[in-house]
């Protein structure tokens, strides 16, 4: 049976056992380990026995190539002389490479993890409070500033996100038969609408590398402020696009996105963008969220695929007949 026909604990269980070699080929043995978060990756917390604590993130659905995983290496390791942007600190094999790999019966092609120091906190999540978002907005814009000095033989590594699918292969326009016909002329009416978006704004706004899913499940509150995790769809891109895609998840009490505006202008100047094409990239985050999910071999995101194309389908229709983006179920 193919891995993406397993159900979720079959897949924790298949992934479990690579985990020890992953773990050699960092130097690490006789560890004690648990299956935390299995969506798009899959990430395990490990303990040894010094009681060290670790993320170890297995690329499931990751489409970094080697390069662009040692570039997200290389970027948290230099954030780890900022002082004023918290973020994990990442463990190098010992050879020295930015992750490990793995073959397995299981997977079609060679499956590669990262490790970081794990960072003890709270994940902000659904229920964040005024500080927290406007802590959020205000880490941004410092993420965003820091990244500015970087080297531009560093940034080339990192993939061009400036665009409706980011990085991603377009799935929307092969979609096998998933899209009725509403469905399809509402997907692909809109994304032309975006691609103009990404194109004007382009021309007047420099890209720059960005986190690229900066939200309040990506961030931890810990007792020296808010820590940013995850950077695995860091990419060049505009500085706009990481306060959308904070906000995006915010839509259903869109008054609080002032908070997120608020931090980011304490450190930064908001980059200019009209009422109407904020909310076309809105509609952008939500297709490169179909896009993406649809081809997701992770037995519950899987499971989810249906009712996230009928999302798509109330928040398309909603859009068109107000002008503005809704997460409406």
């Amino acid at each position: 049976m193919k891995f993406e026909e397993l159900n979720q604990e079959e897949q924790i269980s298949l992934l479990t056992e690579l985990v020890p070699d992953l773990l050699r080929q960092f130097g690490m043995t006789k560890c004690n380990f648990e299956n935390v978060n299995h969506s798009f990756n899959s990430t395990f917390r490990v303990t040894t026995q010094d009681k060290q604590v670790y993320a170890l993130r297995i690329n499931i659905n990751s489409q970094k190539n080697p390069q662009q995983i040692e570039a997200e290496i290389k970027w948290l390791e230099l954030l780890q002389q900022e002082s004023n942007v918290i973020a994990p600190l990442p463990r190098r094999t010992t050879s020295g490479e930015a992750f490990a790999i793995v073959n397995s019966e299981f997977h079609t092609s060679p499956l590669r993890a990262v490790l970081f120091g794990w960072i003890d906190g709270t994940v902000v999540g659904e229920n964040p409070s005024d500080e927290d978002l406007f802590e959020l907005g205000s880490v941004m814009a410092k993420l965003q500033l820091s990244s500015k000095s970087l080297l531009q033989e560093l940034l080339r590594e990192f993939p061009l996100i400036n665009r409706t699918l980011l990085n991603s292969a377009d799935n929307l326009h092969n979609h096998d038969g998933l899209f009725d016909d509403e469905v399809e002329g509402l997907i692909f009416e809109h994304f032309d609408l975006v691609e103009e978006v990404f194109e004007r704004i382009s021309v007047r706004s420099k890209p720059q590398l960005l986190h690229a899913d900066l939200h309040t499940f990506n961030t931890i509150r810990t007792s020296e402020g808010l820590a940013i995790i995850d950077f695995d769809d860091a990419g060049v891109g505009l500085p706009i696009q990481d306060l959308v895609n904070s906000i995006f998840y915010m839509r259903e009490n869109s008054d609080r996105e002032k908070f997120v505006m608020r931090g980011y202008e304490s450190k930064a100047e908001i980059p200019s963008i009209s009422d109407e094409e904020f909310n076309l990239l809105l509609v952008g985050r939500q297709l490169v969220l179909l896009n993406d999910l649809i081809k997701l071999t992770t037995a519950e995101e899987k499971e989810f695929i249906p009712t996230y194309i009928e999302y798509t389908r109330k928040r398309l229709l909603n859009f068109k007949e107000t002008g503005k983006f809704s997460l409406i179920r």
